[in-house]
């Protein structure tokens, strides 16, 4: 499982500006055709009360941009939901139940 995670480390902006939901869905894109949709997830990184989080990614309406490209792109209602947040749910069902399996 590979979870996106937004914060200013310039992963998506490599030292310029340019960090927004735009690059975060083409950063998506790329790893779904890579490694397929059950296998990406997105977050973000809320550690320090965001002040890790590019100021492009801090709107409220960041989120719903992100799957309004995915909707122009042909992506399912239900793949949309996978990869804004159902994967990860999923994985760490997954961690907890195999956490159980070992204690």
């Amino acid at each position: 499982m590979v979870l996106l995670s937004i914060n200013r480390n310039d992963l998506y902006a490599k030292g310029k500006t340019i960090a927004g939901p735009v690059a975060v869905f083409r950063h998506m894109d790329y790893l779904i055709r890579y490694l397929g949709e059950d296998r990406v997830g997105f977050g973000t990184d809320l550690q320090a009360d965001g002040k890790y989080i590019p100021m492009d990614l801090q709107q409220e309406d960041c989120f719903q941009k992100i799957g309004g490209f995915m909707k122009e792109k042909g992506y399912s209602p239900q793949r949309i939901r996978k990869l804004m947040g159902r994967n990860y749910l999923d994985f760490l069902n997954e961690v907890a139940q195999l956490q159980k399996q070992l204690n």
